[in-house]
């Protein structure tokens, strides 16, 4: 370890702002998470060999980062976990201004790298990210009205999307027009999605995974009000994006299963699933488009068609899923 000094010695006063004593940087920890959601981040330790992460946003992220940081810790006292809420200084800020950056501070959790050319093909991931939805949902329905916000949604969105894309990339633009005709049913049928409290960002490499299991869940950037079926979604998406297969393997399987047993999601939901992947897509399409990515783009227009391509195909399989799993409440009765 190497104490602070130099272009960070603005840490010894954050650390007195949480009144953490005498603290050292870890060198060689890089926090998991897109770095992409703050300018800077450390890992350090303090005296006792705890670690925790100091993370500095632009100062005009201040006042949704705070709200962020009263969500997470409402939703932790109301039983979800895993995940990293931020700390409060002693003083019950949710962070500080200094060094330009507005900065936040939270443990430190040890995660595994996750197998990407297998981890699909993992059971017990799907049923550890089930669980924690299962416990999202219903901490999300205990969070008061005043950190509730509006409701989200995806055809909302993709509307305002669709003109800025026209502008950055017309021939893009062409390419999604016909992708938006195929989902005219979806769309018409969206609004009547019931609602429930999503993480807004749930993939695979925003979990934290030892070889026990799920350690923390990080990035709530877009948490909020959607469609039930937000995260499942985004979650199924990125499955298929790293291998089309993953979409019916194991961890699927899984995840489904378990929120089918738990009731988590009307037929309707489950009947629109498909689309609303398809439709969830232009998200990470507007992330190529604006970096300039070719190639991904291209292979998100593959995939958004191998979905529509084979909807009939994965309704009729995730179905047969949902139907051989057994109510939590008939498990219990028939031990």
């Amino acid at each position: 370890m190497s104490d602070m000094s130099g272009h960070d010695s603005c840490l010894s006063e954050l650390s007195a702002h949480w009144r953490l004593g005498l603290v050292q940087v870890v060198p060689g920890l890089v926090p998991a998470g897109s770095p992409d959601r703050s300018v800077r981040r450390l890992v350090f330790a303090d005296a006792d060999g705890g670690r925790f992460v100091f993370e500095g946003v632009r100062s005009g992220r201040a006042s949704f980062r705070s709200r962020q940081a009263q969500i997470l810790q409402a939703l932790a006292e109301a039983g979800v976990a895993p995940l990293i809420p931020w700390i409060a200084t002693p003083d019950g800020e949710w962070g500080v201004f200094a060094d330009g950056l507005f900065w936040q501070l939270r443990h430190w959790l040890d995660s595994a790298e996750l197998p990407r050319e297998e981890y699909g093909r993992h059971a017990w991931r799907g049923t550890a990210l089930a669980d924690f939805l299962i416990r999202l949902r219903h901490g999300g329905e205990l969070l008061p009205a005043s950190l509730r916000g509006s409701v989200f949604s995806i055809v909302g969105y993709i509307d305002m999307l669709l003109p800025m894309i026209a502008a950055r990339h017309a021939a893009l633009h062409t390419d999604l027009l016909p992708i938006w005709a195929q989902l005219a049913d979806f769309r018409a049928a969206h609004d009547q999605l019931p609602l429930a409290w999503n993480h807004g960002d749930l993939h695979p490499l925003n979990a934290l995974w030892t070889q026990e299991g799920l350690n923390g869940v990080i990035d709530w950037e877009f948490t909020g009000l959607k469609a039930e079926c937000y995260d499942l979604a985004n979650l199924l998406g990125c499955l298929g994006m790293d291998n089309p297969e993953f979409l019916t393997g194991a961890m699927a399987e899984a995840v489904c299963m378990r929120l089918a047993r738990a009731g988590q999601l009307s037929a309707e939901t489950w009947h629109w699933l498909p689309e609303y992947i398809a439709a969830q897509r232009f998200g990470w399409m507007r992330e190529w488009c604006w970096r300039q990515r070719l190639d991904m783009m291209c292979q998100e227009l593959d995939f958004i068609w191998l979905l529509l391509d084979n909807r009939d195909f994965l309704r009729q399989r995730w179905s047969a899923w949902r139907a051989s799993a057994r109510p939590f409440e008939e498990e219990v009765t028939k031990r």
